[in-house]
């Protein structure tokens, strides 16, 4: 991972795919509130935060994930219990450290239950900034 992450701790470099995109967009359109769907360790978040947090004066942040992984993270023998612990550290430092404040809201839970309760609780077209990296298997919930 990149040296702006030197005190988090991410086994995956998935971030690089994004983060010239995000070097353009973030900083251009200025989201104040962000959804994320799939949010695994964190890095994406903590790129978004530190990206903007010097740009406006509060982030509403939304990150859905069950923690529970997919096929290719059973293969593996990933820990998912130990990815969302990181997931909690790495966005506590990003947070602490951040020019502004940031409201972080964690949904554990499958997105199509989660979207629906942000829905619900009248959050339709509340996001400045949506990001959706979550699973590709379907699933009944």
């Amino acid at each position: 991972m990149t040296q702006e992450f030197a005190a988090q701790e991410f086994t995956t470099d998935w971030l690089r795919t994004t983060q010239l995109t995000w070097d353009q967009l973030l900083p251009q359109f200025k989201p104040r509130r962000l959804l994320e769907v799939g949010s695994y360790e964190g890095a994406s978040t903590c790129y978004a935060i530190k990206l903007l947090s010097g740009l406006v004066d509060h982030l509403e942040i939304h990150c859905i994930d069950t923690w529970e992984g997919g096929i290719e993270h059973q293969l593996e023998g990933v820990d998912m219990a130990e990815v969302e612990a990181r997931f909690k550290r790495n966005l506590a430092i990003e947070i602490e450290n951040a020019a502004c404040t940031v409201d972080l809201h964690i949904h554990k839970s499958t997105s199509a239950i989660a979207l629906a309760q942000l829905i619900a609780d009248g959050k339709a077209g509340y996001f400045d900034f949506a990001y959706i990296d979550g699973s590709h298997q379907r699933r009944m919930f």
